[in-house]
């Protein structure tokens, strides 16, 4: 978006970044480097890790909902220096769905691969796995014992459970834990096109207006910021939809629009594995966000709000410090709701300074 841009003359447009203190989440330096190629102004716009535990309430104001999407945080930053110095701004969300960016559709190849593997097989290296390596293991494990392509990618999305439902959700029967597999298999039902195409397919019809758009509408109109999406647009999306798996693939995730960008970039810019807009979650929960997260699993509104364990909600909590650093994204996701929670109760709790009122009889 920013090379095309750059070509047709709006050069005078800036471009902005969000950095974080761990260089394992940092991209702000590789996309510098692209702007001062382009000629481009770029301004890096630091996160203030120190104030995590006070940006977790404007987080709830901005989505009013309990939005796990970690990178709803930087967002929310993003657009409120952005609207300092504009009023429309530009994203490139939909360029993973509709030309084949993200890593879980190498996995997702990948693991269609395994399947030509006897189910024996597959079942004893499942259970082997986990003893190798138990962050990844587990979910090796669930990729193999799928049997069948919607499974597989409903797997995928779903990532593997760090503790059944009816441990997190009291009074709740054990039930089939991966809530996402109906909607999957419903829409591959639908699609009469090859695995890769169905999985992009359900990411533009869920993914997109769930959780990208979500997120990205909140946090800019709560800045009074105006964002649009240029890669979402219908001719854009058809042209992607449309293209052969092989062709999108050809040369890894994304062959298209490298290729494309490869005209104006030089591909030693931007040739490295996709990264995401992620966040460094272990180094806030190990960190600033530490002792938030252990008050807000131990608050009374938790404890008594009849339908979250706040027991296991703490024994998460311990597993992840003693090791389990697999557990990061589910403890984001549960001090979120943990939160909301506490909020929801506080706002319908009558308040005991409250002045009272009597009825008087007419006179």
């Amino acid at each position: 978006v920013a090379a095309v841009l750059q070509t047709s003359g709006r050069s005078d447009l800036p471009m902005f970044t969000v950095s974080f203190g761990d260089n394992s989440a940092n991209e702000a330096p590789f996309a510098a480097e692209i702007a001062k190629h382009l000629g481009l102004s770029h301004q890096i716009l630091p996160l203030d890790e120190r104030r995590l535990p006070e940006l977790i309430d404007d987080y709830l104001d901005y989505y009013e909902q309990p939005y796990a999407d970690s990178s709803g945080l930087p967002s929310m930053r993003l657009c409120e220096a952005v609207k300092e110095h504009v009023t429309v701004a530009l994203c490139g969300d939909g360029g993973d769905e509709f030309f084949g960016g993200y890593a879980r559709y190498d996995w997702f190849r990948r693991a269609l691969l395994a399947q030509r593997v006897p189910r024996l097989a597959r079942s004893w290296l499942g259970r082997l796995l986990p003893m190798l390596d138990r962050r990844r293991g587990l979910r090796l494990q669930k990729l193999l014992e799928a049997r069948d392509v919607a499974g597989l990618y409903a797997q995928l999305i779903g990532g593997s459970a760090s503790a059944p439902a009816s441990e997190l959700l009291c009074d709740v029967p054990a039930v089939h834990e991966n809530s996402a597999e109906q909607l999957v298999r419903d829409l591959f039902a639908r699609v009469p096109a090859d695995p890769l195409s169905q999985a992009a397919c359900f990411d533009a019809a869920y993914y997109i207006p769930d959780d990208l758009q979500v997120k990205m509408d909140r946090a800019s109109m709560r800045a009074s910021l105006e964002v649009r999406s240029p890669l979402l647009d219908h001719r854009v999306a058809q042209f992607g939809a449309e293209l052969a798996t092989r062709t999108k693939y050809r040369d890894g995730q994304k062959t298209v629009l490298r290729d494309a960008l490869s005209r104006f970039v030089p591909r030693r810019l931007f040739e490295r594995p996709k990264h995401g807009f992620s966040v460094p979650m272990r180094a806030w929960l190990s960190g600033p966000l530490r002792e938030v997260v252990h008050e807000a699993f131990r608050q009374q509104s938790v404890r008594e709000c009849g339908w979250l364990s706040s027991a296991t909600l703490l024994r998460l909590e311990r597993d992840y410090h003693a090791g389990r650093t697999e557990l990061s994204s589910t403890l984001w996701m549960l001090f979120v709701l943990a939160k909301f929670v506490d909020r929801s109760a506080a706002a319908t709790t009558p308040s005991t300074t409250s002045p009272r009122f009597t009825r008087r009889s007419a006179a």
